[in-house]
C-alpha cells in the first residue's frame, strides 16, 4: 500500500504541476497579446492626433505663402495656437531643399505650454526617409504622409511628415510633427 499512495502522490503532484504551468503560461501569453494590442491601438490614436495637427497647419490659409517667402515670424503666428492647442512636442517647417525655416520645440523642462523657435539651419532633415518622400512625391497606399521614430540633437521623437501645398496644389515645402518619445512610452 505505501508503493501505491507514493505512486498515486506522484501523479497528482505531477498533474497539479502540468495544469498549473500551462495555465500560467497561457495567462502569460495572454497578457502579452493584450499588451501589444493596446500598445498598436495607443500609437495609432497618437499618429491620427499628430496627422490631425499636420492637416491643420498644411489647410491653415497663408501657411504655404509664408513658407515659400521664408517669413518665420508669420508661420510663427499663424501656427502658434494650433501647436499649443494640440500639444505637439515639436513641429518644423521644412522648405523644398529640407533646410529648417521654422521650428516650433514644446521646452524639456517647464510647462507644456512653453515653446522654443528655431529659425533656419542646417539642411539636417534631408537625410530622414520621411523628408525625402514627401519632397519626392512619393506616395503609398496611405497617401503622401510619413511616420517614424528619429534621434535628433533636442531629443528623441515620433515624428509624422507630411506637405505643404499651395492653392494651385504645387509642393512648396514640409511639416513635421514630433511628440517626444518619453510622451509615446508613457502613453
Amino acid at each position: 500500500y505505501l508503493l501505491l499512495s507514493i505512486i498515486i502522490a506522484v501523479i497528482i503532484t505531477a498533474l497539479f504541476w502540468r495544469i498549473t504551468l500551462e495555465t500560467v503560461d497561457e495567462r502569460y501569453s495572454n497578457q502579452l497579446y493584450e499588451a501589444g494590442k493596446l500598445a498598436s491601438e495607443a500609437m495609432v490614436t497618437l499618429e491620427d492626433r499628430q496627422l490631425e495637427t499636420l492637416r491643420l497647419l498644411a489647410n491653415t490659409e497663408g501657411m504655404s505663402a509664408a513658407l515659400q517667402q521664408y517669413d518665420s515670424e508669420k508661420l510663427r503666428s499663424l501656427a502658434l495656437g494650433i501647436v499649443v492647442n494640440n500639444q505637439a512636442g515639436s513641429v518644423d517647417f521644412l522648405d523644398l531643399g529640407g533646410n529648417l525655416v521654422l521650428g516650433i520645440r514644446q521646452k524639456v523642462e517647464g510647462s507644456n505650454q512653453e515653446y522654443v523657435f528655431v529659425k533656419g539651419g542646417a539642411p539636417v532633415f534631408l537625410d530622414w526617409p520621411i523628408v525625402k518622400n514627401v519632397l519626392t512625391g512619393t506616395t503609398d497606399k496611405a497617401g503622401d504622409k510619413y511616420a517614424a521614430y528619429q534621434a535628433t540633437d533636442w531629443g528623441n521623437f515620433f515624428y509624422v511628415s507630411g506637405p505643404i501645398k499651395d492653392s494651385s496644389g504645387k509642393l512648396v515645402g514640409v511639416i513635421l510633427v514630433g511628440t517626444p518619445l518619453s510622451s509615446v512610452v508613457a502613453e
